[in-house]
């Protein structure tokens, strides 16, 4: 959640306007129950959209315009995954708000999807794992969404970090390379891999100090 949209939804929770969810820890979370209120049901999306869209424009958009590639661990389509869930409108995919969030998705960025079983990444998170129904509903809108988008995806219970975290390396430089951009330098910051959840789908960028071909 985004700006206004995460008080509001705190101030209704504290208001008993909640569900209960739990993990693989039986760790229990208080998330934003819309059965007794269905217009914030109806509602909700807009408030989300509208809330993320001035975060969207300064962090990704401008600076992509202005030359820099900018790195998004999440970005609009695990907004959309994330709309579902909590509304638990399976339709929501399908809607023109989830054609906006997918229209902010340019065909020059760079898409990654870092998968795994819901075993392997309980292991990885521990008591901090989001609820198995989340993780289901994400790979479920993931799997509709897929055939509009061209994304690199790779499961990661498979190899180890090092492995990974080379893979992606190795896909991003060609993705780029084939743009016609050169790659002065990467930085991919801190153990990158290590602060992507598996399931998430990223924008990439941040990687700085690049010039086009002339």
């Amino acid at each position: 959640m985004h700006s206004f949209a995460l008080p509001l939804s705190r101030l209704l929770i504290r208001m008993l306007f909640r569900r209960v969810v739990s993990n693989a820890y039986g760790n229990s979370y208080k998330v934003l129950g819309m059965e007794r209120i269905p217009i914030v049901r109806k509602l909700w999306p807009y408030l989300e959209i509208f809330s993320m869209l001035p975060l969207v424009l300064v962090r990704v958009v401008i600076p992509s315009a202005l030359g820099y590639v900018v790195v998004s661990e999440r970005f609009t389509l695990d907004s959309i995954a994330s709309i579902t869930w909590l509304t638990e409108d399976t339709c929501f995919p399908d809607s023109r708000l989830a054609r906006v969030l997918l229209g902010l998705i340019r065909p020059s960025y760079c898409l990654i999807n870092l998968d795994c079983d819901y075993s392997t990444l309980s292991k990885r998170r521990g008591k901090i794992t989001e609820p198995e129904k989340f993780i289901e509903i994400q790979k479920q809108v993931f799997y509709e969404l897929s055939p509009r988008l061209n994304y690199w995806e790779s499961n990661t219970a498979e190899n180890s970090l090092q492995e990974t975290e080379r893979l992606v390396r190795s896909h991003v430089l060609n993705f780029f390379g084939q743009s016609g951009m050169i790659l002065k330098s990467v930085d991919t910051g801190h153990n990158l891999l290590t602060h992507l959840s598996p399931d998430h789908i990223g924008q990439v960028a941040h990687i700085r100090e690049r010039e086009r071909k002339r």
